[in-house]
C-alpha cells in the first residue's frame, strides 16, 4: 500500500528476510560469544552495584595472595637459575685461579685478579656482581664467593622483597703438574707462538705468556698446544683445536720467577775461540781445532781436552767418532764443534763468554751434571740439524737445576736456536730472559728428560717439532729451582 511500511516479517526474498539492519550472522548463530560477553558485562555491574561490600572485601583479601603465590613460583624459578649461574661461575673462578699457583709469587691480588676475570667472563663483563677471594696463609687452595642482588619479581612490583644471593667454591692444590714454560714479554705478538705443525705437549703443567697483546699466545697452521693449564696475559690467535684446553685470556702479568737467582761466578778466560773440526773429514793423528790460535794434536795434556778414538777395532774409519772430553771454565768467544765428534762434558759450569755455543755437522754433546752460562755479546746457543744432544743440569752448586741460564744484562736480544732432530735429553732449567728460544724442524724433543722448564722472553716453535715437556720430579736427582718447582700440584674443588 503507497506511504504504508511493510512490517519486517512480511519483507522476504527466497525465504530470507530484506532489509534488516544486520547483514552478518544471524543472533541465533552466535549466541556463545555475545552471551559471554552479555554475562560478564551483566555480573561487573552487579559487583559495581553491590552495597554490601562482601565481594569487594574477599577479593580485597585474596587478590595479595594470588598475587604472592603467582609472583612467589616465578621468583623461585628465577632465582634458582640466577643462583645456579652464579655457583657455575664461582666453580670456574675457584679452579682456573688456584692453578695461578702453580706460578712463583702466588699472592692474594694475583689470584683474586685471575678469579673476578674468570667470574666476569662467565657471567658476561656487564654483570653488577660482587667477587672476593681469599687465600689461607698456607697459600694451597683459593675461596671464591660472589654476591649478586637477587632477580625478584615482587620486589621489582611493591619495592618491599629485597635480598641478595651468595655462592662460595674453594679450591685446593692436590697433586700434579707446575710451570713449564713461561714467555716474559709483555708487549710483543707472539710471546709464545706454534707455526706449522708445531707441537708443545705438556700435559702436567702450565703454559704462561705474559704478553698484553691480543695476539700474544699463538698456535697457528695445524700447530697443537696441549697442556694442563694454559693462560695468557692478552689475547691468543688460533682456532680453538689448536689449543687444549682453551686458553684463558687477561690474566694477570707474572713477574720474572726465576728473576731473583743468582748467576754463577765467571772467571778469566780458560779458553779463547775455541773450535774442534771444520766439518770436513780429518787423519787419524789430527784433530782440527784451535786453542788460543794454535793447531794441538792429541801429545798436549795439559789443555782445556782430552782427545779418546770412539773406533771399536782401533782403526779410523771416517764415520768414526772422536771424543774430545772437555773441563768446565769460562770459554771466551764460545765454543764450536763441527764434525763427527763426541764432546764428552766433564761436571761443571761452562761459561760462553762473548761468544756462542754452535754444536754441528754431526757432533755429539754429552754431560751430566753440566751447567751453561751466557753472557756478553754474541753469546748465544745453536744445536745445529745433525746434532745430537744429551745434557743433565747440576744437582748442586750455583746453577743446580740450571742447564742452560742467560746473563740478565745481556746486550741486545739473542736467539738461541735449537735445529736437532735429536734432542731428546734436555734434563733441568732454560731460562733466557733476554732472549728468544727457537725450536725448529721436525724431531722430538725433551721426551726422554724427567723434567724441563723453559722461562724466556721469547718462544718459538716452528716447522713440526713435538717439544715434550715432563714433570716427573722424583725421578731424577736435579732439583727443580725454586720460582717454577712443585708446590703442589693440580687443583680440585673442595666445596
Amino acid at each position: 500500500m503507497v506511504g504504508q511500511s511493510v512490517p519486517a516479517t512480511a519483507r522476504m526474498h527466497d525465504g530470507k528476510p530484506v532489509g534488516s539492519r544486520c547483514t552478518g550472522t544471524p543472533r541465533a548463530s552466535r549466541p556463545l560469544v555475545g552471551g559471554l560477553g552479555r554475562h560478564i558485562r551483566s555480573r561487573l555491574r552487579r559487583f559495581a552495584r553491590s552495597t554490601s561490600g562482601n565481594v569487594l572485601i574477599m577479593f580485597s583479601l585474596a587478590a595479595p595472595v594470588l598475587i604472592a603465590a603467582v609472583g612467589g613460583a616465578i621468583d623461585y624459578a628465577a632465582l634458582s637459575a640466577q643462583k645456579t649461574r652464579l655457583q657455575q661461575a664461582a666453580d670456574a673462578a675457584a679452579l682456573g685461579s688456584a692453578k695461578e699457583l702453580y706460578l712463583a709469587g702466588a699472592d692474594v691480588t694475583r689470584i683474586g685478579a685471575a678469579a673476578e676475570a674468570i667470574a666476569r667472563s662467565t657471567l658476561g663483563n656487564g654483570t653488577n656482581a660482587a667477587i672476593s677471594t681469599a687465600m689461607p696463609p698456607t697459600n694451597d687452595e683459593v675461596t671464591v664467593t660472589i654476591r649478586q642482588d637477587a632477580d625478584s619479581v615482587l620486589g621489582a612490583a611493591f619495592g618491599y622483597f629485597d635480598t641478595d644471593l651468595q655462592v662460595t667454591a674453594t679450591a685446593r692444590v692436590v697433586g700434579g703438574g707446575r710451570l713449564c714454560v713461561m714467555g716474559l714479554d709483555t708487549r710483543g705478538a707472539g710471546t709464545v707462538r706454534l707455526d706449522k705443525n708445531a707441537r708443545i705437549t705438556a700435559p702436567t703443567c702450565s703454559v704462561y705468556s705474559n704478553s698484553k697483546s691480543t695476539m700474544g699466545l699463538q698456535s697457528m697452521r695445524n700447530a697443537s698446544m696441549t697442556a694442563e693449564f694454559i693462560c695468557s696475559a692478552g689475547g691468543k690467535l688460533g682456532r680453538k683445536a689448536n689449543f687444549s684446553p682453551t686458553p684463558l685470556t687477561d690474566c694477570p702479568v707474572v713477574e720474572d720467577p726465576l728473576g731473583a737467582r743468582k748467576p754463577p761466578h765467571a772467571g778469566g778466560c780458560d779458553a779463547n775461540d775455541m773450535t774442534i773440526g771444520d766439518g770436513r773429514p780429518r787423519r787419524r793423528d789430527v784433530v782440527n781445532r784451535q786453542v788460543n790460535g794454535t793447531v794441538v794434536d792429541r801429545s798436549l795434556e795439559d789443555t782445556m781436552l782430552d782427545l779418546d778414538d770412539d773406533s771399536a777395532d782401533g782403526d779410523w774409519r771416517p764415520d768414526d767418532y772422536e771424543t774430545v772430553k772437555l773441563k768446565p771454565g769460562t770459554y771466551c768467544g764460545g765454543l764450536t764443534v763441527n764434525g763427527p765428534y763426541h764432546i764428552r762434558l766433564a761436571p761443571g759450569i761452562y761459561v760462553m763468554d762473548g761468544g756462542p755455543l754452535r754444536i754441528g755437522g754431526g757432533a755429539r754433546l754429552t754431560g751430566k751434571d753440566v751447567g751453561f752460562y751466557f753472557t756478553g755479546k754474541g753469546a748465544s746457543l745453536l744445536f745445529a740439524v745433525h746434532s745430537t744432544i744429551d745434557l743433565e743440569a747440576p744437582r748442586t752448586g750455583a746453577m743446580a737445576g740450571m742447564l742452560f741460564q742467560e746473563d740478565r744484562n745481556a746486550p741486545g736480544k739473542p736467539k738461541h736456536v735449537i735445529e736437532s732432530a735429536d734432542a731428546r735429553n734436555l734434563l733441568g732449567t732454560i731460562y733466557l730472559p733476554r732472549g728468544t728460544l727457537e725450536v725448529i724442524g721436525n724431531g722430538t724433543i725433551a721426551d726422554k728428560s724427567a723434567y724441563t722448564v723453559i722461562v724466556a722472553r721469547r718462544l718459538t716453535l716452528d716447522a713440526g717439532p713435538n717439544l715434550v715437556l715432563n714433570t716427573d720430579y722424583g725421578a731424577t736427582q736435579v732439583p727443580v729451582p725454586r720460582g717454577v718447582g712443585p708446590v703442589g700440584g693440580g687443583v680440585a674443588l673442595t666445596r
